[in-house]
């Protein structure tokens, strides 16, 4: 969070929109949203990171592009987070951008990683190349899913009926029951 209100204070509104949350809580969110991870890490010493987010990473058509596409994720080097992701996808140069998506057992695939300056067509080229790749990933994951809660939905209105049937039958039990208690 701590990284969201200092890009914003130090770049301005037009940016991605970071969510305010840590690195698993984002790629979870990218998962349940069926969008892929776009990861900035900042490293606010580097000479090319001024210029890299005020004409870059906050260029409108980037922004408007990651913020339709992606879920965003940001963090600073400094911090402690934004340090351990930048050893766990090896950055070497900054600024430092990538893509990822939850794989299995807590683990993520990266798609793509872009280091060093580039202009926001070059970052823009990139991330579309990715996302059409990605697509028939995320369609199926999309489908599969929807097709967990249809079975899900399925199940539990044949045991609605199951159980409303049986409450019937029980009824209809006592019904014919009742006179023959009567009569004996």
């Amino acid at each position: 969070m701590d990284f969201v209100v200092c890009f914003e204070r130090d770049f301005g509104g037009t940016r991605p929109n970071f969510v305010a949350e840590g690195f698993m809580d984002a790629l979870h969110r990218s998962r349940n949203e069926y969008k892929l991870l776009f990861v900035y890490l900042h490293s606010p010493d580097h000479p090319d990171t001024p210029v890299f987010c005020e004409t870059i990473l906050c260029n409108e058509d980037l922004v408007a592009f990651i913020n339709e596409n992606f879920v965003a994720w940001g963090g600073s080097i400094r911090a402690s987070e934004g340090f351990k992701m930048s050893n766990s996808l090896k950055a070497s140069r900054f600024p430092f951008c990538a893509v990822v998506m939850a794989a299995t057992n807590q683990r993520i695939a990266l798609l793509q990683q872009e280091e060093g300056p580039k202009s926001p067509e070059e970052l823009l080229t990139v991330l579309e190349r990715v996302i059409e790749e990605s697509a028939p990933v995320l369609v199926t994951a999309r489908i599969e899913a929807e097709e967990r809660r249809n079975n899900i939905r399925l199940r539990e209105e044949q045991d609605a009926a199951y159980r409303a049937a049986l409450e019937a039958d029980q009824v209809m039990f006592q019904i014919c029951l009742s006179p023959l208690q009567v009569t004996l």
